[in-house]
């Protein structure tokens, strides 16, 4: 049903989302439990709704890749001006009334808008949250580099503007794993086979799980390390300071003892 076929164009579309499954959202929370700002860490995802803001505006994120990007002519007007009239302004007009602006008076300019038509992959996605402090990334550092040079699709002209849009302070959804029936871009309805393996995964992940990031687990060697060092030092002047008191003859015999 929801098969495209890359070797023909009549099912390149995207298809809406198509069912909701109450079931599997619930046993991906009781998974993955909840963030404290209230996002599941795990969510079931139509993947052509999916969203993310690239070259300038929001574009699908899972992209078919074996379907050609297309501009797509959505709406051809006009724009007209009496040019007897030194102080007329452009005027927009509909194909269909350019009848009423002959050509002896006005001019005629024709503008075609076009639509660049992504495919995404139409299957559902298991995403994972990801808070803004695990991103990778800061504010500062997003914010200095989403004004740049970049060439939109729709018009193929390099322009200066908002690349990337504004930090995700909210924090980020990203890919798990597609669900399909097998092969790579085929069609399955989330089940609980699916469940299974994603709590495998699950499990083994958490076999791995860090408490702390690595920059902590490595401060937390080196100071284990240092704490190691002063007590062998420690222990070491102790023995020497043993070894080292000073002696005194015994009041009978001649052997020598410690003076405590």
């Amino acid at each position: 049903m929801f098969e495209i076929d890359p070797f023909a164009e009549s099912t390149w579309r995207n298809y809406s989302k198509p069912a909701e499954f109450p079931g599997f959202d619930r046993a991906l929370r009781e998974l993955g439990g909840t963030h404290v700002n209230g996002h599941p860490m795990l969510r079931l995802t139509w993947a052509p709704d999916h969203y993310q803001v690239q070259l300038g505006r929001p574009r699908r994120y899972y992209v078919d890749t074996r379907i050609p990007t297309r501009k797509k002519l959505a709406r051809v007007y006009y724009q007209v001006k009496d040019f007897t009239d030194p102080f007329a302004s452009w005027q927009t007009v509909e194909p269909n009334d350019l009848g009423n602006y002959p050509g002896e008076v006005y001019l005629h300019m024709v503008h075609h808008d076009r639509e660049v038509v992504t495919i995404a992959r139409q299957q559902w996605c298991i995403e994972q949250f990801f808070p803004p402090e695990r991103l990778g990334d800061t504010p500062e550092a997003w914010n200095a580099r989403r004004h740049r040079m970049f060439t939109p699709p729709e018009t193929g002209l390099p322009e200066f503007g908002d690349c990337d849009g504004p930090f995700p302070s909210e924090g980020l959804y990203r890919l798990v794993c597609f669900i399909d029936r097998g092969t790579e871009y085929s069609y399955r309805a989330p089940a609980p086979e699916a469940l299974d393996l994603l709590r495998q995964a699950w499990q083994s992940r958490e076999q791995y799980h860090r408490l702390f990031s690595r920059n902590k687990e490595v401060a937390n060697a080196y100071a284990a390390a240092e704490e190691r060092d002063r007590k062998r030092l420690k222990d070491l002047n102790a023995l020497l300071d043993d070894e080292l008191k000073p002696y005194d003859r015994a009041a009978e015999g001649d052997a020598f003892v410690s003076v405590p």
